[in-house]
């Protein structure tokens, strides 16, 4: 069985980047949100209709965008989402980690780690540190409009804190040649002792 790492950060840190760098130097690297709506199309379905309504699909398929404007306006549905996702999430990475050789680690991309308590669930947790205003810039280059990342950031815990609770930092504050060498030092983290 393989080892449960934690990757995080903030919206706009880089912590895809981070994700797609190690899956290139040959680590199993899931994203939980991919993971989370993966499972939102299948298993997950018929209880996503009936908690929010037939209107999150369109034409048979989740309309993350319509989804994300019910929950993240409305906080006892965000949190029933959440408890929905978890438990599903977390049932489909314990399966993948039985199918890894022992002591490999299957990093798992996850914003909220801190945030909801589950720390204790991973060996390690690696933070992805970005302050605030790259972060912004990050985000809205990606075509998040400035209230949606500022709904968004208000969810997370300053990356100051996230990095002060971390086991590793990659800091993710200049260019791309700086956030390679970032990587490989987490590379070598991820390959010795945990």
């Amino acid at each position: 069985m393989g080892r449960l790492v934690g990757l995080t950060g903030n919206i706009g840190s880089g912590k895809s980047t981070v994700g797609k760098l190690l899956k290139k130097r040959g680590f199993t690297v899931l994203d939980a949100d991919g993971l989370i709506h993966e499972l939102y199309e299948t298993r997950l379905k018929d209880e996503l209709k009936r908690l929010f309504g037939p209107w999150v699909f369109k034409e048979g398929r989740l309309d993350r965008k319509a989804l994300a404007r019910v929950v993240f306006n409305d906080e006892e549905k965000l949190r029933a989402l959440e408890r929905l996702a978890h438990s599903a999430l977390y049932e489909e990475v314990e399966r993948r980690l039985k199918e890894l050789p022992p002591d490999e680690p299957l990093v798992l991309e996850a914003a909220l780690i801190f945030e909801k308590g589950s720390r204790d669930r991973y060996e390690a947790v690696v933070t992805v540190y970005a302050p605030f205003v790259l972060c912004k810039e990050r985000a809205l280059k990606r075509g998040m409009s400035e209230e949606e990342f500022l709904k968004r950031w208000r969810l997370q815990l300053p990356p100051e804190d996230k990095a002060r609770m971390a086991d590793f930092i990659v800091f993710n504050d200049e260019g791309p040649e700086k956030l390679e060498r970032e990587v490989d030092r987490l590379a070598s983290f991820l390959k010795g002792d945990l």
